[in-house]
Parts: structure tokens; sequence; C-alpha cells
């Protein structure tokens, strides 16, 4: 009878990379016309809330693009209904992003043309606070304060203190930047409140700054990324990635640094999550790879310490490498890890219409431990634009973009899959509730069917 140290001594060698949960499904009930850009975040009741732009609208908005959302229980039912987010109507409203409020439940925000506030100058960056059970808390509010041109492209995270720091690009800026595009944020106590005054992020200010991602950085505070052009570091070929590390009261830790340390080419849309070590991760889109991925675009990542310093090399994340990798997603995968997503050219999977939706994890060490997935199950047309969100306790969900589909006839529609993070694949648990095996999921949850692989390929 083997001992206890002997089958831990073996888990890297049967460790895997994730189980699709159940089916892939159709996130959005109202099917006229685009549902397209999703975004996924917790509820606060243990389930996902997955946020998308819509062009019409079962509410109250008819004028052009929508942000609509839904929630979805611990068991991947739906909560309640599917809900329109914004209360101002006029103009487009665009490009969503979920993070928690620091009092339970959680924020929406996006881009609109226009503003219920004093931001009548093309594009304002708008949010919305709901309770876990999906109850609105106050009313839409403008995130931004400078008002000039346009803000766009926002993101939000738990800003380290309680509440939550929304962050997005700025053509022009009332900061030291005024060379362009910038990258703004602001603070938010749990209730809504603003924590200061609206501060620039970027210490760099030659030309564009764009595409801000934000995450935990491991020490109590938060880091923000994003796609420079030019750098304070040593990459002049164009496009880089930079972040900059903040501590909870929103104070500085230094300046801006480069993350990508392979210059050739464009490094471009990043986004940052924690690594399971006590660090964070950020992971970008490379016009070429200090790896074996010389057909294009790859996906890259790089791995830091609370303290911001690099923790081992960059390193290429797709394992194949035909054509175009992009646009990726990063979160941590409920196991100590963290797992990306990307939108691939291609797939090692079935699907060889046009992209797929491709998925790997990777350990608290770094390490993958198993090989890449293709995460779409329906292959017809393109499956664009993946985001990742929390599932409860060692479990994730991918959402995504999809061009046609069985649900919807319409042209775009959001798509997701739910998956779990099994550690084992012989059928045997862990002896506690920590990790649970793909015969033997965790209580309450059904026990995974796999996907049938084509012969001859490892999707």
């Amino acid at each position: 009878m083997r001992s206890l140290s002997t089958l831990l001594a073996l888990i890297p060698a049967v460790a895997v990379a994730q189980m699709p949960l159940g089916d892939e499904f159709q996130v959005n009930t109202y099917t006229t016309n685009d549902q397209s850009v999703a975004a996924l975040g917790p509820d606060g009741a243990g389930g996902f809330v997955a946020a998308w732009a819509s062009w019409g609208s079962s509410g109250t908005d008819t004028a052009s693009a929508s942000i609509q959302a839904q929630r979805f229980a611990i068991d991947g039912s739906t909560a309640g209904a599917e809900f329109q987010v914004n209360t101002f109507t006029t103009g487009l409203q665009y490009d969503p992003a979920i993070g928690p409020d620091g009092a339970g439940g959680f924020v929406v925000t996006w881009w609109s043309e226009g503003s219920p506030g004093d931001d009548d100058d093309w594009y304002s960056v708008q949010a919305q606070r709901y309770a876990a059970d999906g109850a609105p808390q106050g009313d839409q509010f403008q995130v931004n304060s400078y008002t000039a041109d346009s803000q766009y492209f926002p993101a939000v995270g738990p800003d380290g203190s309680g509440g939550f720091v929304v962050a997005w690009t700025s053509y022009g800026s009332d900061g030291g930047d005024t060379d362009d595009f910038g990258i703004r944020a602001q603070r938010f106590a749990a209730d809504g409140t603003p924590q200061g005054g609206e501060f620039q992020v970027n210490s760099y200010t030659s030309s564009r700054q764009i595409y801000p991602a934000i995450g935990p950085d491991g020490d109590g505070g938060f880091v923000v990324v994003w796609q420079s052009e030019g750098s304070g570091g040593d990459d002049t070929e164009g496009w880089s990635v930079q972040g900059r590390r903040f501590a909870a009261d929103g104070t500085p830790l230094g300046d801006d640094f480069q993350v990508n340390t392979y210059t050739p080419g464009a490094q471009e849309r990043p986004d940052v999550a924690a690594d399971g070590a006590g660090g964070f991760v950020v992971v970008w889109q490379s016009e070429g790879s200090g790896g074996d991925d010389t057909e294009g675009w790859s996906v890259q990542a790089q791995r830091f310490g609370a303290d911001g310093q690099p923790t081992g090399g960059e390193l290429q994340v797709n394992a194949y490498t035909t054509s175009d990798q992009r646009l990726p997603a990063v979160h941590p995968d409920g196991l100590g890890g963290f797992v990306v997503a990307w939108q691939s050219d291609g797939s090692n999977g079935n699907d060889t219409s046009q992209e797929s939706i491709q998925a790997r994890r990777y350990a608290t060490d770094g390490s993958p431990p198993g090989p890449e997935l293709q995460v779409n199950a329906f292959t017809s047309l393109g499956q664009l634009l993946p985001t990742i969100g929390p599932w409860g306790e060692d479990r994730f969900v991918i959402a995504w973009t999809s061009e046609a589909n069985v649900g919807d006839n319409d042209p775009e529609d959001v798509r997701s899959q739910r998956f779990f993070s099994g550690l084992f694949t012989d059928g045997f648990e862990s002896g506690d509730t920590s990790a649970w095996s793909l015969s033997h999921p965790p209580p309450g949850i059904p026990a995974p069917v796999p996907r049938r692989v084509t012969p001859g390929n490892s999707g």
C-alpha cells in the first residue's frame, strides 16, 4: 500500500489542465442583432455575472448598443432574468468590465457616448453598483472627472483597502500626460464614494498609452498594466507592455516598469491577475516570440513577486503555433495557480473553421500541468474575444463572442463554458475537500463528461 507521501509525489505526473463541466451554453436571452464583448466577474453570492454590449435591448435602451447582464448561480443556472445595466440610454454604451465592489456585491463599468453627469464631450466612463442579489445600489454614475475629449476602455478591480479602482484610456489629461492618450484611474469606497481625486497612472508620457487592466499586486495594493507606444525601458520597437504598482491608498510604488523582455515587434493587449504564489502574472499578445512560435502573434506571460520583481523569465503560453494567437485573458484557477485563455486562428482541437478559443492552466510555480485545451464546442465561423471569471472554489468560467451558433441566429452572441480544475485523472481524491478527482468532483457538482477528441489531435 502506497504511503500518502508517495502518492503526493506522483501528483505532477497525473495532474491535468482543466475539465469542462456541462455543455457550452448561450449567455444572452435577447437575441436580436449582435451581442458581443463580454465581461465576467463574481456576483458576491457564490456565482458569477456576465455583462456584454447588446445592439438593442429588451429593456429601455433602443438607441444603439446597451450594456446587458445576467447572473448565474453556483450550479450554473440563471439567477433571475437578463437585465439592462445602463439607465442613460442616449448613444452608444460599450465594452463592460466587472469587479467586486467591496461591499459584498459587484460593480459594472463601461464607456458611454455621453453621460448623465457633466461629461458631454464625446465618450465618458460610467459605472453601476449591484448587491449580490442583483439589486442596483444607487444610480449609474460617471467615473471620470476630466471631461475634455474621450474616456474609454475601462478596467476595474479591488484597490486593496476594501473598495475598488477603475482605470481607463483618456484622450488628454489634466496631469502630466498631454501627449495624446494616457491612463487615468479613480479609487472608490465600497459604497461608491470617490476616494481622493482622479489620477494619472503612467509616468512615461511620450505618445500613446492605451488598454489598461487591473489586478492585485500581492502586497495589499493593486497593479495596473497597459499597452504603451514606446517605453522607459529597453523596448524601442513600437508598442510595449508597461505596469505600475500602487499602495491601497493609491500612492505609486515606484515608476512604470516594462513587463516584456522580448522586444522585436509589437507587444499589445495585456491582462493581469493574481498568480497564486503571492504575486501577479501579466499576459499579452506578442508579434513574435522568444519561444518557438515564429508564425505571427503569440501569447506571452511573465510572473512577478509581490515586490514587483520578475519571477522567472517570460514564457510562451501557446503550444499551437500555426497562425496567430491573440487577445489573452488571465484569471486565478481556484487551485492556487492561474488560467490563460486566448483567441487562436486555428486550433489543435477540432475547430478548423476560423478563430477558436484556447485555454491553458498553470500551477503555482508557473509550470503548465497539462496541454492547452480548445474551449469552444461550437465550431462554425469565428469564436472571439475571450474573458475569464470566477465560479466558486476550484472552478472558473470562460465566455466569448461567437459569430454564429444554434441558439441565436443573429450574427454574434455570447457563449460560455464552465470548468472544474480537477487534479487527478485516476479516480482518487486528495483525502480531503481541497482537491477532487475528475471521477469524484465536489458535492453538488455533477461528474464531468470528457469531450470527444478527434483522432490525431490533442485538444
